[in-house]
């Protein structure tokens, strides 16, 4: 029996915080998938698969990795870490035997550079209670229009160009700050070592850094809307998959204490330029019991352990 049916496009989000169990719903479908494409989020969500023998922690990249006749897409709505992508989840993969030969990249998602992190940490992550990976500032910078896209790693002069501005904007910010913001973040973030110095982000040091990620992944970097086109047309069966949930949305969550994506229904399709019109179903997942990471309003909380 088909686990799709008759249906060709189905999307999987999350109907409260996230941790809701959307990767078993997502994996579930995967297997029979054609292409699973990750449309939202960054490296501050993910979930575990699981194989015969393993068990994978994956971020960014779509869990039908794990199957080899699936395409795996990362999504226009991604933001992408790419030193996380490579030096993390790629080494996990390959670690594991796992063929990544299967999976591709959008060239206009944007990329979570060094200096996001360190503008989040700065900007007081812990009274939102965001993972400080740079998610945030990332997407500022998209709104803003100042973002760096996939597609610009590859024209030197551009990428060079856009990482003096920013880091010549993090240095003028850093002038008036403690040394506690770059503490912390060599706690959380050892590697950010790699691209400072005298207290100051390199802009050099950076460019040379993202080079040499940016050679390993170009060959997964696409346009995503023929690879997208190409399955709809073929009429393939198509799994979009969600990060986060709901409450978390940008616009319908529990702003100001919520994601920096729309991790809704309308996300899946923002995130990946597939029409909603075109979509058969959407799962939206919510487990028997709600929980929270981060800060913020939690109604159904039931407090203290020692109070209960």
């Amino acid at each position: 029996m088909s686990i799709f049916g008759n249906d060709k496009v189905i999307g999987i989000c999350g109907a409260a915080w996230g941790d809701e169990g959307k990767g078993k719903f997502t994996d579930f479908f995967a297997k029979e998938a054609n292409i699973v494409i990750r449309a939202q989020g960054g490296n501050n969500a993910g979930h575990t698969v699981k194989t015969s023998s393993k068990a994978l922690k994956l971020h960014v990249i779509p869990s039908g990795i794990i199957y080899e006749d699936t395409v795996n897409l990362i999504g226009n709505g991604v933001v992408i870490d790419i030193e996380n992508l490579v030096s993390k989840e790629l080494r996990s993969l390959k670690e594991n035997s796992i063929d990544t030969s299967n999976l591709f990249i959008s060239q206009s998602a944007h990329l979570v550079m060094p200096y996001h992190r360190l503008i989040d940490v700065i900007s007081g992550f812990k009274k939102i209670g965001t993972t400080a990976r740079g998610i945030g500032p990332c997407y500022s910078d998209k709104i803003n229009r100042t973002g760096i896209r996939v597609f610009e790693l590859f024209d030197d002069s551009l990428l060079k160009e856009k990482i003096d501005q920013h880091v010549k904007e993090l240095n003028h910010i850093l002038m008036y700050e403690t040394d506690e913001a770059l503490n912390i973040m060599s706690e959380i973030y050892p590697e950010i070592e790699e691209v400072m110095k005298d207290k100051k982000m390199s802009n050099d040091l950076l460019f040379k850094k993202i080079c040499h990620y940016r050679d390993i992944i170009k060959g997964m970097c696409v346009n995503h809307r023929k690879v997208i086109d190409r399955f709809l047309i073929n009429k393939s069966k198509v799994l979009i998959e969600g990060a986060q949930g709901l409450l978390l949305d940008i616009d319908h969550g529990t702003y100001p204490f919520v994601t920096s994506s729309n991790s809704c229904a309308g996300g899946l399709f923002t995130g990946t330029g597939i029409p909603p019109v075109l979509a058969d179903r959407i799962y939206s997942v919510s487990g028997i019991y709600l929980t929270r990471v981060g800060n913020g309003p939690f109604p159904s909380e039931l407090g203290d352990p020692a109070l209960i």
